[in-house]
């Protein structure tokens, strides 16, 4: 049976992942290089030292949290922040294309409506904490997940008829850099040159082609986290074109 694979923003390896954010906030200047050298120097970024930290280690990284933690999105580090997350009693005009800062707020409550959650069969046991994008018990308390996948994605991609890996420009969570450095681990053949794809005249990102087709790298431009919400044509063309297994345009 064929199936087609496509990863977004996806953390691959630990310590290229860890490694490459460091790098791309020095290189956008959210820290400087000395900071980001220390944390190479102190900290082996491998499961152990996410737990129990070295006293260097944990000092190079409470250097860095101050620049980033607060007064900026990670999630799109070029975008507007909200600054008013109070709720209206009616629905405001909603926007395809036009991004909205305060968006996690709306729907944070509205899944958290108990007749939303009754309509989705959500909540039956009754939890007494509420729905929330993410978890953060679950993140810091997940002691076994692997500290690589690439043996397995490899594997997958081999079995795939079709296989991408889409990674946007302006996130910090899970950067650029640290997907580059994971391929770099896997040693795949190019089988195109790096080069910018486009919708009509612009440059809507960049892309690799790698083995024959399997996988395709492809970055979004100017993109947050999740591509949709930010840049809603290029997230389209881009898996419009993933979906019907042609190239991404070189013009």
């Amino acid at each position: 049976m064929d199936y087609i694979l496509l990863i977004g923003n996806a953390l691959i390896e630990d310590k290229a992942d860890i490694t490459g954010q460091y790098n791309f906030l020095a290189s956008h200047a959210l820290i400087l290089d000395e900071m980001a050298e220390n944390l190479k120097r102190y900290c082996s970024f491998t499961r152990t030292t996410k737990i129990e930290p070295s006293p260097q280690c944990l000092a190079a990284t409470m250097a860095v949290k101050p620049n980033i933690l607060n007064g900026i999105d990670m999630y799109r580090i070029y975008a507007p922040l909200c600054h008013n997350s109070k709720l209206t009693s009616k629905p405001t005009k909603a926007s395809v294309t036009k991004y909205d800062p305060c968006r996690d707020h709306y729907v944070h409550a509205y899944m958290n409506l108990p007749e939303v959650q009754k309509a989705l069969h959500a909540n039956v046991t009754k939890l007494k904490y509420e729905w929330q994008s993410g978890s953060n018990m679950i993140h810091d308390t997940w002691r076994d997940s692997p500290s690589t996948i690439i043996p397995s994605s490899t594997s997958l991609w081999r079995t795939a008829f079709e296989s991408g890996l889409s990674v946007v420009i302006q996130t910090a969570l899970v950067p650029v850099t640290s997907t580059k450095y994971s391929i770099k681990k896997m040693n795949l053949a190019a089988k195109t040159a790096w080069h910018p794809w486009y919708i009509v005249v612009e440059v809507g990102g960049y892309t690799q082609v790698y083995n024959d087709g399997i996988p395709t790298f492809a970055t979004v431009k100017a993109a947050g986290h999740e591509v949709p919400a930010y840049e809603t044509q290029r997230a389209l063309s881009l898996i419009s074109h993933f979906l019907a297994r042609t190239s991404l345009p070189n013009r």
